[in-house]
């Protein structure tokens, strides 16, 4: 039951008047919009694993990255890149605190040209 509903709901029997349960009502909300900023941090910890395993991704794809033909090179560079971001974009609703480590994945996966420079 949200904290409006009880707050007009103790109104109406009389244990509350009108600007206690305003403040309450404040204060409730100012408290779960405080708490769910803090929820919204991605952990440092899976950041940098995250970065680090794609790094690791990339490495693979750079000591075979003769072998690979060129329109391959092509495509692997654009749907790492444009599908971290929109992968980003998709989860930005759902769970917001893994939109900056999506974006940091898409910004790592756009450093192909610095990894492989001989492309």
């Amino acid at each position: 039951m949200s904290i409006d509903k009880k707050v007009r709901e103790w109104q109406e029997a009389g244990l509350l008047d009108e600007a206690t349960g305003k403040r309450l009502v404040d204060y409730e909300h100012k408290q779960r919009a405080a708490s769910e900023q803090h929820d919204h941090k991605p952990p440092v910890l899976v950041i940098v694993g995250s970065i680090l395993l794609a790094l690791s991704l990339f490495s693979f794809v750079a000591a075979n990255w003769q072998a690979i033909p060129d329109l391959l090179k092509i495509g692997l560079f654009l749907i790492f890149m444009v599908g971290f971001y929109v992968f980003a974009e998709r989860v930005r609703l759902k769970t917001p605190r893994y939109v900056t480590l999506l974006r940091v994945l898409g910004f790592v996966s756009s450093l192909q040209r610095i990894i492989c420079p001989d492309s």
